[in-house]
């Protein structure tokens, strides 16, 4: 009986402590440095965070600008504010490529590091995070979105871009260029601001819907296809199908001299037509 009781007890025990270390961590600090670099001789910016938010607006100088945040929590303000130096970013140039990188410790309080750049025009940007949010506004640089966990985001964007995350969602709004985007779960939103000869739209998802809207004058040939879910291409006058079956159709819309390539596992597909 006694022995029964030392392991109830020491359950409890061990319970409550889980609890107590679960709940300790209940405030936070943050703090952020304004930062700057001469990108004259740079053409490609690499950039990986663990947690945070990333996003990147442009420029008209030669330089890479960033605000680097950073944010802690801790059992009372004073801890937390003694370990936001843990967060430390590490940069690296290996001959046109500058990289940085956010590291954060392995350990039970939680830390988030996030960027906001403003950067030249014309340099290939990378972003790479496991789990946040990642935007593009406005830039002529073509873009390379890599997640584990969270969304995806590009707005007025004239470069060709090639997006990735494993779970969550993607929008890509007013774009002009090349589009690739893969996820695994997730919904995924495009709208093209024009469509022109050559230009390639990509997207494949597992589980998640795809809308995507282009202009109605839009020529293109399309090539679309799920396995459980309906399939819709509306507002166009001008439509002929090479194929039309439940789960997948092709064919060509005003001509053709785009290529439009959407593949769902399992979701819808809507290429919906706007007059501008």
């Amino acid at each position: 009986m006694i022995r029964k009781l030392f392991v109830f007890s020491l359950i409890i025990f061990i319970s409550s402590g889980c609890l107590l270390h679960d709940e300790e961590y209940d405030v936070f600090a943050e703090d952020y440095d304004t930062l700057s670099w001469d990108f004259q001789n740079t053409n490609i910016l690499e950039v990986s965070a663990v947690n945070g938010d990333i996003s990147v607006y442009p420029n008209n100088r030669k330089t890479l600008d960033a605000v680097f945040y950073r944010r802690c929590w801790g059992t009372s303000l004073e801890d937390a504010e003694a370990h936001l130096k843990d967060i430390r970013l590490v940069e690296s140039i290996s001959g046109t490529t500058f990289s940085l990188d956010a590291e954060i410790p392995g350990e039970d309080r939680n830390y988030v590091a996030s960027f906001n750049f403003e950067a030249p025009d014309s340099i290939f940007i990378y972003f790479f995070i496991i789990n946040g949010y990642l935007l593009a506004e406005k830039v002529a640089s073509d873009l390379k979105f890599r997640a584990q966990t969270g969304s995806l985001e590009t707005k007025l964007v004239t470069g060709n871009i090639d997006l990735e995350i494993i779970t969550g969602g993607v929008s890509v709004q007013d774009h002009e260029g090349n589009v690739r985007v893969v996820t695994s779960t997730g919904q995924v939103y495009c709208s093209m601001y024009e469509m022109n000869r050559g230009q390639n739209i990509d997207i494949q998802t597992g589980l998640g819907s795809v809308t995507l809207e282009v202009p109605s004058d839009a020529s293109f040939t399309f090539e679309i296809s799920t396995t459980v879910g309906k399939m819709y291409i509306t507002g166009f006058d001008d439509i002929s199908y090479e194929r039309e079956e439940l789960y997948f159709r092709s064919g060509e819309v005003n001509g053709g001299e785009a290529y439009i390539h959407i593949r769902c596992t399992s979701g819808s597909i809507n290429i919906k037509a706007f007059k501008r």
